[in-house]
């Protein structure tokens, strides 16, 4: 483990000046190593406490739980094996709630025609787990292994609330049923739904898009409905959103349609509230499937609509990080009355602000192939995965946009985004702190001029630097180095971190052979 305190920084690269900007409020701690099996990887960090870090490394269902203190030293470390009576158990996913850890495994008897879920408590001095303690089971006689029922487990984003939802054997193209248990921090039935049907019609389906365990024990789901009585046709919308929401206290779910006056929902992301009703944010389409503008909508905790507020998006906004060329397009475009939209972003996250405000951040996500021929006439077809802007959007308290900022980003890969994608974290002055790797050439971009992408690879990482934009309270954002890929030989890995304390964030850092843990923490 070694300790680096950043300071402003200037590299000489190429006989060209490159001005790293580094701040002076981040300390960066690089730890050691990680020294793990064969085929074994590190894809989760479990939780924290007081004095460290939890970690786990996986492969199959053989795993290596870790212990790290606050400097980044292992500090002990011991291998787990799925099994119990002399079963191979399924891992389901460990989760933290509170101070304790719990383990969720399951298993197929293929005798009995029955799957089984067990938890188990973490002992944190030994990294161990106790005995498994059975919790849910569902019957599969008639039916075959494939169509066997299986368990979704969730934690509320608070660690109070646990739900196990238990879904009934079936046959693919019949109707299907699930049940409810939701549990308290005691591990104890704070309510229960059973029988919960979820019908089977090809003629007018109803998806699932989102789901989520509310801080106060209530479960939603986002439900997004095709219309097939009709033709599609292309750019038209043919879907409509609606939310059910599953409640302690009630027979069945209470479901209500999300609607925004004179247009187009495209893109939902909610959270409950303390009063029992939810926020609904998103992005708005006038006249086809892009993304002209963003909405917010609140409910009372009857469901009914007390406030609508929307914002399109000016086109400087949508086209500041474009060419000159696709400039003066958009705005030739607009001239004509024609609608300019934003395409492919996926709503990530509401952040609470600390004043009672929100603010929503969304990342453009879309993928692509292409073919390629060899001499023999065989072909090969390639998935590209591009991670791009990242969109930050602050509703006051009423509701209403105080700001929009577009944060600029292009990470290309052919891993499924293996090393792309951000983390984020929100410091104590309210600030959002957000990190990814990126193009080093980008350093002196300032809103205009060449904006450069970045391509991950596992074994060159002098293409990259690890950066940070932050964004104050007031929607002005700055981009920092972290570190350099050369430098550290990793990559960052966004979508393994976790926020250790008030601060202080810890990101994984993996290229190569090479694994190591990096360390975030910022001054109040």
């Amino acid at each position: 483990m070694r300790k680096i305190i950043i300071l402003i920084a200037i590299v000489l690269t190429s006989n060209t000046f490159f001005a790293q900007k580094k701040s002076d409020k981040l300390e960066v701690i690089i730890g050691d190593e990680i020294k793990l099996k064969k085929k074994e990887r590190v894809d989760e960090v479990l939780g924290k406490d007081d004095n460290g870090t939890y970690v786990m490394a996986r492969f199959g269902e053989d795993m290596t739980l870790f212990y790290y203190n606050n400097d980044l030293n292992l500090v002990k470390k011991n291998e787990i094996e799925l099994k119990y009576l002399k079963h191979d158990l399924i891992y389901e996913g460990i989760y933290q709630r509170g101070e304790e850890f719990y383990l969720f495994s399951s298993y197929q008897d293929k005798k009995k025609k029955g799957t089984f879920l067990y938890y188990q408590q973490m002992n944190k001095a030994s990294l161990t787990f106790s005995k498994p303690q059975l919790i849910g089971e569902v019957s599969y006689k008639n039916y075959k292994n494939s169509e066997a029922g299986y368990f979704e487990i969730m934690v509320s984003e608070n660690g109070e609330h646990l739900m196990v939802k238990t879904h009934s054997a079936g046959h693919r193209k019949e109707d299907h049923y699930f049940d409810i248990v939701v549990y308290d921090t005691d591990m104890e039935e704070e309510w229960t739904m059973d029988a919960i049907k979820e019908p089977y019609d090809k003629e007018s389906p109803q998806i699932v898009f989102d789901y989520d365990l509310g801080n106060t024990g209530s479960y939603f789901r986002l439900l997004k409905n095709i219309d097939k009585s009709k033709k599609y046709k292309r750019g038209e919308i043919d879907y409509s959103f609606s939310m059910q929401a599953f409640m302690a206290g009630e027979e069945k779910p209470i479901e209500f349609e999300l609607e925004l006056s004179g247009e187009h929902i495209t893109d939902v992301k909610f959270e409950d509230l303390e009063n029992g009703g939810i926020q609904v944010v998103g992005f708005y389409s006038t006249k086809g499937q892009g993304q002209n503008g963003v909405y917010n909508l609140s409910y009372d905790k009857d469901f009914n609509l007390i406030n609508e507020n929307k914002k399109e998006f000016p086109l400087d906004f949508i086209v500041q990080h474009a060419s000159e060329k696709a400039k003066k397009k958009a705005k030739k475009k607009e001239a004509k009355g024609k609608e300019i939209e934003m395409h492919s972003y996926t709503i990530d996250d509401i952040i609470e602000n600390q004043d009672g405000t929100g603010t929503m951040i969304a990342e453009e996500y879309y993928t692509y192939t292409t073919t390629s021929s060899d001499g023999n006439g065989g072909t090969t077809t390639t998935t590209h995965y591009i991670y791009g802007n990242i969109i930050l959007v602050k509703f006051n308290k009423d509701g209403q946009v105080d700001w929009m900022e577009l944060i600029p980003k292009y990470q290309h890969s052919l891993d499924g985004g293996y090393y792309s994608s951000y983390a984020q974290m929100q410091l104590s002055n309210g600030d959002i702190v957000l990190v990814f790797n990126d193009n080093p050439k980008n350093a002196f971009y300032e809103q205009s001029g060449n904006f450069y992408g970045w391509r991950s690879g596992r074994k060159k990482t002098d293409n990259t630097d690890v950066v940070f934009y932050e964004i104050t309270e007031e929607g002005n954002s700055t981009r920092y180095i972290i570190y350099k890929g050369e430098e550290e030989d990793v990559f960052s890995r966004p979508y393994v971190s976790l926020e250790v304390a008030k601060n202080q964030m810890v990101i994984l850092g993996q290229a190569n052979k090479q694994t190591k843990f990096v360390k975030l923490v910022f001054e109040d």
